[in-house]
């Protein structure tokens, strides 16, 4: 079997193929989406072999894909001038000029590299952050840089504000993808990771907030590094620790998506839902549900419908991907939906096919080409659209 391929952000589940014996593979759709996901996020799993020793087998427009992987496209008229004539150049054609193929995340690290490091005038490189980071897709690298000129300014407030918008992001949420595909921008980032953290232990001030803070970044920052470069700032809560943070009203019930992870390292996950169960009330619910509204999705409960219905329907009337993408998590419930439905016509279609919508939207905006390809594959998907997009992505 085919290993699994880990992408950080998001749980990147084992795609079940047959492993080749011979070149009599080459027609798998699954494994020729592996082969160019895994080579575009910078994964061997031993595809180098095969592809060497049976790329005169692949297909001509296979072979144009894998050419794309990782480098400059070639010119648009040059792919469409090597395709066999059946082939559908229009949607290859929409695909190619997408905005969704720009690799905004390389982009954010390329720039959380240069201002971290900068040490030139205060005001001129904060009007410089928020400036660039005005109009990007909300995720961690914005997140940090937008705390830099907080933490810039020494204010508290306003750093507070976006350690917890750090703290309360879910698993699944769309984040900076684990692979770095070079190798000297990976080791620039972990070198402005620690620089940042560095002013970030000087200037801010509330302890239980940094330690959470601490451990919530290294699990989300796409490099596995700065855990064995921080180990003075890992928070070793012990389970009663964790324990008895959660009913506080401070770094507790704000905060019970964090905890539920934080907790997942010490005990099993029945337990650990069994703690989360009995803190969550009402009143929490209504106050900080938007914050853990992934869990909320991941394990649903009726208990609480008047409270979770409001939050999810906000959610969706936000417009966010990620967001909507909870919400028909939700809506997996029939008892959900129908709730939902009743002020939210548009969920009344079948689930597939909004998740398919919202799925394709993501593609064309550039939100996370892994994620939204595999969802897909997991709807039955196997176009050879999905196979452009991984290809044409830019590096």
């Amino acid at each position: 079997m085919v290993p699994q391929v880990d992408l950080r952000g998001f749980f990147f589940e084992k795609i079940n193929v047959d492993w080749p014996k011979d070149c009599g593979g080459k027609d798998n759709f699954d494994l020729k989406i592996l082969i160019i996901l895994s080579k575009r996020n910078g994964y061997n799993n031993g595809f180098d072999d095969y592809i060497l020793k049976c790329n005169g087998s692949f297909s001509n427009i296979f072979q144009i894909q894998l050419a794309q992987i990782n480098k400059k496209k070639d010119p648009l008229a040059e792919i469409l001038k090597s395709l066999p004539q059946e082939t559908n150049k229009t949607k290859i054609e929409e695909i190619y000029n997408s905005e969704g193929l720009k690799n905004y995340r390389l982009f954010l690290a390329d720039f959380f590299i240069k201002v971290i490091n900068e040490e030139k005038d205060k005001i001129g490189r904060r009007i410089l952050i928020l400036e660039t980071i005005k109009n990007q897709p909300d995720e961690l690298l914005k997140y940090l840089l937008e705390l830099s000129v907080a933490l810039d300014s020494d204010n508290q407030a306003w750093s507070k504000k976006m350690v917890k918008k750090v703290i309360e992001m879910g698993p699944e949420e769309i984040l900076s993808p684990r692979a770095i595909e070079s190798s000297d921008l990976h080791s620039k980032l972990v070198l402005a990771t620690k620089t940042f953290l560095i002013k970030f232990k000087k200037v801010f001030r509330d302890e239980m907030l940094k330690k959470m803070f601490i451990n919530q970044l290294v699990n989300l920052m796409p490099t596995e590094e700065l855990k064995d470069e921080l180990p003075f700032w890992s928070a070793d809560w012990t389970l009663a620790d964790m324990r008895g943070f959660l009913d506080s009203a401070t770094y507790g019930k704000p905060f019970i998506g964090f905890w539920y992870l934080e907790l997942l390292s010490s005990t099993y996950e029945a337990e650990v839902l069994r703690y989360i169960k009995e803190v969550i009330d009402e009143e929490g619910l209504k106050k900080y549900g938007k914050s853990y509204s992934w869990l909320l999705a991941s394990y649903q409960s009726k208990r609480f419908d008047a409270q979770m219905i409001p939050i999810f329907k906000e959610l969706w009337d936000s417009g966010s991907s990620y967001k909507r993408f909870l919400v028909l998590n939700l809506m997996e419930g029939p008892h959900f939906k129908e709730l939902m439905v009743k002020d939210i016509p548009e969920l009344s279609k079948p689930l597939f096919q909004l998740k398919r919508v919202l799925l394709f939207d993501m593609l064309k905006r550039g939100e996370n080409l892994n994620f939204s390809i595999y969802q897909l594959l997991k709807l039955g998907d196997r176009s050879d659209e999905l196979l452009w997009w991984a290809s044409l992505y830019e590096k």
